[in-house]
């Protein structure tokens, strides 16, 4: 009977390693995917905690009523294995979280067939030739291009403003807005809740342009940051 106990607890204890060695690898490729895709968004300046914190706290509210259950019995896991699913639970909510909150950023582009004729930073404008500071980049595509917002939001403003014609100012939450300037026409109204891609105007050559094209800016926290960040994380973390 000793010799079937201590065969039992051998079995017990070969089990627990193999079940503690599979849930590490998986927390592992885990740790490898959240750690590529938290290493994209913060290259585009972005605080990822302080945004997940905003996410938890305003998208993923949760309620209702208490309808309790029976107590559950014990774990049949051995402690170690017990552990090592709870970190893996741990990461795996993380990268769910990461996953949501590429869905909510300005990670696309707002037109589909472009060519950048300026980027972002210092520049010589293109009519005084003096170097002045460019707070976007300009997308150049014919006039009457569908324009689509790069993520879900609250249109703030439309209308025109001096410097970027007829634009609209987007806010997609978490210290997050976009503009798009020099608009053929605006097709949102102030207070629209608009999804990502839906359209919102067509590209035009309105205000101070030399040419049909689309200014497309990224302010976060009422930083103007280079859009290009935003857009070719896009890529990266779609693909990924």
């Amino acid at each position: 009977m000793a010799a079937q106990v201590v065969a039992a607890d051998q079995r017990i204890a070969k089990a627990a390693e193999g079940q503690v060695a599979l849930l590490s690898r998986l927390t592992e490729h885990a740790d490898l995917r959240i750690g590529a895709v938290e290493g994209a968004l913060r290259d585009t300046g972005i605080n990822i905690d302080s945004v997940l914190r905003e996410l938890e706290r305003e998208r993923f509210g949760m309620g209702g009523p208490l309808v309790t259950l029976p107590e559950m019995p014990p774990s049949l896991l051995p402690p170690q294995a017990t552990a090592a699913l709870a970190a893996l639970e741990t990461r795996l909510a993380r990268q769910e979280r990461l996953k949501a909150l590429t869905t909510l950023l300005p990670l696309s582009t707002p037109v589909d067939d472009f060519y950048v004729t300026s980027g972002f930073g210092n520049r010589r404008d293109p009519f005084t030739r003096a170097w002045a500071m460019h707070t976007g980049i300009d997308l150049v595509a014919p006039v009457g291009t569908p324009v689509s917002v790069t993520a879900a939001g609250k249109v703030l403003e439309v209308g025109w403003e001096d410097g970027y014609g007829r634009q609209v100012l987007v806010d997609h939450g978490f210290g997050i807005r976009t503009r798009y300037g020099h608009l053929e026409k605006a097709m949102v109204r102030e207070g629209d809740a608009v999804a990502l891609g839906q359209q919102i105007g067509t590209l035009g050559n309105s205000g101070r342009s030399s040419g049909p094209h689309v200014h497309y800016e990224v302010i976060v926290d009422g930083r103007p940051v280079d859009p290009l960040r935003f857009m070719e994380k896009g890529r990266y973390v779609c693909q990924g």
